[in-house]
């Protein structure tokens, strides 16, 4: 396991694939946009010539890693059969990364799944498809990637993803359903546990989490109890999972997972705005005065939990302003908060504005806008 010591003061991007080459057609989130549930995305598919320029254009704003998705849909657009075309591509993505002079990260999942896996075969709440074919694809991108890896991340925000798609009715396959959130965030869990176990030893391998920040409102019991709800859905699963090798979701019966604690070289842990929480659970936005002071007190908690492991901090610009303009000093002020604590090193994402899961293009998250024009947080990044 890597020591904070040697991973110290490390910049990067994270660079994902779905913003920036649009939604595959063969993809779970092209379903739920064609039932116009999400604005439209239009597929680029993977365009070599750009991503050599955009890479470039990162390395020259101070990052010096990346992380990149390698979309399952693209890869595996129908049940074992990989498209060799898309394999290839990608592949010469990576090394384009590589000869700029970045350190690769490579995601298996970042938001999206072949539609197949996620509406054929029930995705990771059905027990074969997450013992045998999510596995079968770990197995797969770990032989056909491996060369090109300096590390591994399984799924991004597994927990959030999890809520998002079974409880929030924000992403496929969809459901307001309490209990079936809770199960999906320990799926995924599960899921992302299998991952490791299968692709330690290539690379280091992290874990994406989210570390948001749900906060009662006064002195409100019933606003402090739906808090502490959500505390135990979205970060105290994956916390305990790290520090006792149990994943506990919510009311849910604890799955036992020893190998846990040992699992993962570092914790990306994704900032993202705080929520306020009224006495009926409702959300509403936190006040700005304290906003970074509550999203840096989040890091701290997986900080001083996660014993030895590199901890990455990763947010982007979303919270302030949709245009980006107003993003600089809020961005500093994160970034500073952050190497306070003397974590190990700061990832911005988005890195470059594109198509947004729910707001189309109507936000602008990164401190690159679309023409590829760094806007004024880009030099608070590269400084």
């Amino acid at each position: 396991m890597s020591t904070a010591a040697e991973a110290r003061n490390r910049r990067g991007v994270v660079l994902t694939s779905a913003e920036l080459d649009g939604v595959s057609e063969r993809a779970d989130w092209a379903y739920w946009i064609s039932s116009g549930r999400a604005p439209a995305s239009l597929d680029r598919g993977i365009e070599p010539g750009r991503w050599s320029d955009d890479l470039a254009l990162v390395h020259q704003l101070g990052a010096g890693e990346v992380v990149l998705t390698l979309e399952w849909a693209r890869l595996e657009p129908e049940p074992g059969r990989h498209d060799h075309v898309a394999v290839t591509l990608v592949r010469d993505m990576i090394a384009d990364a590589r000869s700029a002079g970045l350190f690769v990260w490579l995601c298996l999942i970042d938001g999206t799944l072949p539609g197949w896996f996620a509406y054929d075969e029930h995705g990771f709440a059905d027990g074969r498809a997450r013992r045998l074919l999510w596995p079968r694809h770990v197995d797969w991108v770990g032989e056909t990637f491996a060369d090109l890896a300096d590390g591994w991340i399984p799924i991004r925000e597994p927990a959030h993803m999890g809520v998002r798609s079974r409880y929030l009715d924000l992403a496929p396959p969809g459901g307001t359903n309490g209990l079936k959130g809770a199960e999906a965030v320990r799926d995924l869990a599960i899921a992302e546990a299998e991952a490791w176990r299968i692709l330690r030893g290539s690379a280091p391998v992290a874990t994406h989490q989210t570390a948001r920040v749900f906060v009662g409102e006064g002195r409100n019991v019933k606003a402090a109890a739906h808090a502490r709800d959500w505390d135990r859905l979205l970060l105290r699963p994956w916390l305990t999972g790290l520090v006792d090798g149990r994943i506990t979701v919510g009311d849910l019966h604890g799955v036992d997972c020893p190998p846990l604690r040992d699992a993962f070289d570092a914790v990306f842990v994704q900032l993202r705005p705080p929520i306020l929480l009224d006495g009926d659970g409702t959300w509403s936005p936190h006040p700005m005065a304290n906003l970074v002071e509550t999203m840096i007190g989040g890091l701290a908690r997986v900080r001083d939990e996660v014993g030895e492991r590199s901890v990455f901090a990763v947010a982007d610009l979303a919270a302030v302003d949709a245009a980006g303009d107003a993003g600089a000093g809020y961005l500093g002020e994160l970034m500073a908060g952050a190497a306070d604590l003397g974590v190990d090193g700061w990832f911005q994402s988005s890195a470059i504005d594109g198509w947004h899961w729910e707001a189309g293009d109507r936000l602008a998250p990164g401190i690159v806008d679309r023409d590829r024009r760094p806007k004024p947080a880009a030099d608070v990044f590269a400084e």
